[in-house]
């Protein structure tokens, strides 16, 4: 199965202020930042089931090279990513 991404828009813009911060610290980390990103992106596509419940039906997957998870639910043939969120927060705010 091929699922259709969807991104919340508190996510985006969860992912918009990360990039933004990663690439004022350095140039070019920002998109690094992105890039690895739309790779775990690719990966849900066609793997998110493979990924392990966090609270009811939500589920995490990790960014590597970066302190951050992609919180989201499974719903039909769609992921609804919920929260691009970084470890060292609140771990009770991942879920929104």
């Amino acid at each position: 199965m091929i699922y259709n991404i969807i991104i919340e828009k508190e996510a985006q813009q969860d992912l918009d202020e990360s990039a933004l911060w990663y690439e004022e610290h350095s140039t070019g980390l920002g998109f690094r930042f992105l890039e690895v990103y739309l790779g775990v992106i690719d990966y849900l596509e066609l793997h998110a089931a493979s990924f392990p419940f966090i609270e009811g039906d939500y589920r995490q997957a990790i960014m590597k090279s970066f302190p951050f998870v992609i919180v989201y639910k499974i719903s039909g043939s769609d992921v609804k990513i919920i929260s691009v969120f970084h470890t060292g927060r609140n771990p009770e705010k991942k879920i929104k």
